[in-house]
């Protein structure tokens, strides 16, 4: 994660303006109420918070994960700035993570309402590992979104995203969704292949009920 700690340096200036709009339209996907714990896996500088913060409330939470020490960094930054007091960061590699971790870190019983991923599961190796771990803490009929980019041809711009981002864009992170959801989907939120390198998309679905 050396290069992501680099990355976080310029991270908000080069590459997020042009994901403000996927990120309400993700948000927007997990219907969160007042009190809802959510996972933002993968939270990098922390893009969705300013969304995900009211939305919870005080009585809620949202738990950052990263694995990058850069962008925990710059994420707790934009939380002390802001005074969210909703938002517990961690550092930490997504395939480790385990409920009684995150019971110490945060002080109580903890289980997701709700886990969004954002540009994560394109990059993060081992990604089925940390899709299973997740969703393993997930409640069942919570929601699951991810939004990802992936090409399904090249253009010039997908060599330059995936050296930038250190991604896979020809990874389906949705397939495992779909496999263990109900109400899954799947839409297209952009097609402009030259800006993202491949079709930027939002996947999401409910998990099952035990």
């Amino acid at each position: 994660m050396s290069w992501y700690d680099t990355f976080s340096s310029f991270y908000d200036v080069t590459v997020e303006p042009h994901y403000k709009k996927a990120r309400k339209i993700g948000v927007a996907a997990l219907n969160l109420k007042e009190g809802d714990v959510v996972l933002d896996l993968a939270c990098g500088t922390g893009s969705n918070f300013k969304y995900l913060s009211p939305l919870v409330g005080k009585t809620g939470l949202v738990i950052g994960l990263d694995y990058s020490k850069g962008m925990i960094s710059k994420a707790k930054k934009k939380v002390t700035k802001n005074n969210w007091g909703n938002i517990i960061l961690i550092q930490v590699d997504a395939k480790q993570i385990s409920k009684e971790q995150l019971n110490k870190i945060c002080g109580r019983e903890i289980q997701f309402d709700n886990v969004i991923c954002v540009l994560g599961l394109s990059v993060i190796p081992k990604h089925e590992e940390v899709f299973e771990k997740t969703y393993a803490l997930l409640k069942p009929v919570g929601n699951y979104v991810i939004i990802d980019i992936y090409a399904d041809k090249f253009v010039p711009q997908s060599w330059w995203t995936e050296l930038l981002a250190r991604a896979d864009l020809k990874r389906k992170s949705w397939e495992l969704l779909e496999k263990n959801t109900t109400s899954f989907s799947l839409n297209n939120i952009s097609k402009k292949r030259h800006l993202h390198g491949g079709l930027l998309y939002i996947a999401s679905g409910k998990k099952k009920s035990s």
